[in-house]
């Protein structure tokens, strides 16, 4: 009797189980909208922003005369307003590196930085062979730290 009584709680053990499951699972889906937010809804207002905001462009080349504009590099025109930042002294020739906002068909200039193309690393004879002095970190003894060296 024991036993049969046990066989039969085990069977509405386990029949009960799956009916529970089903049930937890779909009082998962009576939360309110808000909290699930729609992702449809999500990748729309992405890509309004996205659309929205003005195309950004990135120049890098040297400062020339432009023909709509004061200046130009690589041939694109490039409108430097009082908004813009420049790093540097501006000036026809000089290697620039520009970024802004693309309005139109011109190119608003948000920050320039002007280097100078003459300090550009001179390149060396092969043949020119640096003493050891000249190298970085390389005076002194050389080792691991706290590692004892020997004479």
């Amino acid at each position: 009797m024991r036993n049969t009584m046990f066989k039969i709680l085990l069977l509405i053990f386990f029949l009960s189980v799956p009916f529970l499951i089903v049930q937890a699972q779909e009082s998962s889906f009576d939360e309110p909208e808000s909290a699930m937010p729609d992702l449809k809804v999500q990748a729309e207002q992405i890509k309004k922003a996205i659309l929205t905001g003005n195309p950004k462009f990135t120049l890098i080349g040297t400062l020339e005369k432009g023909t709509k504009a004061d200046y130009s590099i690589n041939g694109e025109d490039l409108v430097v307003d009082s908004n813009a930042r420049i790093v540097g002294n501006l000036k026809l020739g000089a290697s620039v590196s520009a970024r802004g906002d693309r309005i139109g068909d011109r190119n608003y200039a948000k920050v320039i930085l002007v280097g100078d193309p003459s300090s550009k690393p001179s390149k060396k004879d092969p043949s020119e062979k640096e003493s050891d002095s000249a190298l970085v970190g390389s005076s002194g003894p050389k080792g691991l730290p706290g590692q004892k060296l020997q004479n």
